[in-house]
């Protein structure tokens, strides 16, 4: 048994809790899965908040494990070799370590390039809404042509995707791997 003198006593859960994860956390072999709550772990998200996300969410969008929704998507493209991605979140809670992955798939659906981006560090406004720009470059090898956006919410460290629970507007990527994931409109390039 290790025997730190700097330690907070066992008898306080969340300390011990946090030291449980922190020690799984490190081995390969183990999944540790933390939800962390937005603000404060009280919080709960606002009755306008979660009018405003249902009334978006019905236009377009996808939600991930009933807490993270992908409610605007916009592509542009202001240089030849470079694309913008505009991306609205509503989320309720953060899962620790998760990732968006954004692949863009040729007329066959092999991925040519991706643009795959952490959670972490993502802020909300206080009502859970994230409005996210990506700057992604465009390799020069890819042909033009026209290209579709594949989306969906993983733990790139155990490579697990996160369920996809709702979608409109939008199209499910066919079963397989990435049958949690939405396809989004073509663009050209």
């Amino acid at each position: 048994m290790l025997n730190d003198h700097n330690a907070k006593p066992a008898s306080d859960p969340l300390v011990s809790l946090e030291q449980v994860c922190d020690l799984l956390g490190s081995h390969p072999e183990f999944r540790v899965t933390q939800i962390r709550p937005l603000a404060d772990l009280n919080r709960k998200p606002s009755r306008l908040a979660q009018l405003i996300k249902e009334d978006r969410l019905r236009r377009f969008g996808a939600e991930f494990a009933n807490t993270l929704a992908l409610l605007d998507f916009r592509i542009d493209r202001p240089e030849p070799n470079t694309l913008v991605l505009d991306l609205t979140w509503h989320i309720t809670e953060m899962y620790a370590g998760s990732s968006v992955f954004i692949h863009f798939l040729d007329s066959s659906g092999a991925v040519r390039f991706q643009g795959d981006y952490p959670f972490e560090g993502e802020v909300p406004d206080r009502l859970g809404f994230v409005y996210s720009r990506r700057t992604i470059d465009i390799p020069r090898e890819v042909a033009p042509g026209e290209y579709r956006t594949r989306l969906g919410v993983w733990f790139p460290r155990v490579r697990q995707i996160v369920t996809l629970t709702r979608f409109y507007g939008c199209d499910r990527e066919a079963p397989g791997w990435y049958h949690n994931a939405v396809l989004l409109s073509p663009f050209a390039i």
